[in-house]
Parts: structure tokens; C-alpha cells; sequence
């Protein structure tokens, strides 16, 4: 009786898998560019999303525009104390590579945290880089972002590099901008 579950089993699971491989097949020969076009996924080695945000003055930017320089991308909020202690090393190598072509971003969630506090930290603080108000979680969704604070290395070509979730140890951030500089795709 058993074994008679284990072959029915065994042959439905063989069905199901002929059946998607073909719808696979197929959609390839209906539609080839968009088989083959370059996949778009939050994940290290895919394309990073685009993205347009307003800094706060109102200026927009789109991730797109960029494309050509490597890119970190920070998110973080005023209120989250591992965001305020990686904060200066990101203004420091912003200082340090953006000569280089690096552009540091940063990604305030504004939707999670009090704009005034935020606009007081990023003076206090000096920041130069470019800071965007992600105001209502988009680039947050967009990134599948879980915790503050999120850092995402984006190669030359817009290829995600490199995906670090917490604090982060400037040795980490140097090290991860000199791999950038060193990708190839």
C-alpha cells in the first residue's frame, strides 16, 4: 500500500516538473527579450533596482542616473544608535573616494522616523553625501530592507555587490569599496 503512494507520488512530481519545464520552453519562444534580459533582484550578483527619491530639498535622484560609478547605499533613521555610530566613517570615505567616482548615498526612512530629527542629525553631522527621504518605505520595499542599518554596494555596471545588514566596521566599509573598484562584470 505504501508503495503504491511513493509511485503515484512519484509520477505526479514528474508531471508537475515536465509541465513547468515546458511552460518555461514556452514562454521563451513566445517572448525571447524578455527571457533574456538581465534580472532585476534585491540579492547580491543581480541588477540593483531603480529607484528615484527627493533629497530634502527637494532635488530628485534616480539610481539609474549613476550608472558608470560604484554606489553605497545606506539606509538608516535618526532615532537607530548603530546608524549614528557608522554614520561618520561613511562621511570620512565619502571625503576620501569621492574623487574617485565612489557616491555614497544615503536613504533616510523618513517614513519610519521624525524628518526634523533627521535633518538636525545630517547637519550635526556634517553630512555632504547625498541623503534621499525614502518618505512613504519604497526604495525600503524596493531593497527588501529588515533592519537599519542596511548597506548595499553597487558595482559599476549596477550589479549589487554586496549586501551588509548592521554596523559596520570602517576596515568593512574600505574593504568592500576597494572590491567595488576591483568588479568586473
Amino acid at each position: 500500500m505504501i508503495g503504491n503512494y511513493f509511485k503515484k507520488a512519484s509520477i505526479l512530481y514528474v508531471i508537475i516538473l515536465s509541465l513547468g519545464g515546458g511552460w518555461i520552453f514556452l514562454t521563451t519562444l513566445i517572448n525571447p527579450k524578455v527571457a533574456h534580459q538581465e534580472q532585476v533582484f534585491p540579492y547580491e550578483g543581480f541588477l540593483a533596482p531603480d529607484l528615484q527619491l527627493n533629497t530634502p530639498d527637494g532635488q530628485k535622484l534616480q539610481l539609474y542616473e549613476l550608472r558608470g560609478k560604484p554606489i553605497v547605499i545606506n539606509f538608516w533613521a535618526s532615532w537607530c544608535p548603530p546608524c549614528r555610530v557608522e554614520m561618520p566613517a561613511l562621511q570620512k570615505t565619502n571625503e576620501n573616494y569621492q574623487k574617485d567616482g565612489l557616491v555614497i548615498i544615503g536613504i533616510n526612512s523618513s517614513y519610519q522616523d521624525d524628518l526634523p530629527n533627521a535633518l538636525s542629525f545630517i547637519q550635526k553631522n556634517g553630512l555632504t553625501f547625498p541623503i534621499l527621504l525614502d518618505s512613504y518605505g519604497v526604495a525600503t520595499q524596493i531593497f527588501r530592507v529588515n533592519a537599519l542599518p542596511t548597506s548595499i554596494f553597487i558595482d559599476q555596471n549596477g550589479f549589487i555587490h554586496k549586501i551588509v545588514v548592521g554596523t559596520m566596521p570602517e576596515a568593512l566599509l574600505r574593504s568592500e569599496i576597494s572590491a567595488l573598484f576591483l568588479q568586473e562584470h
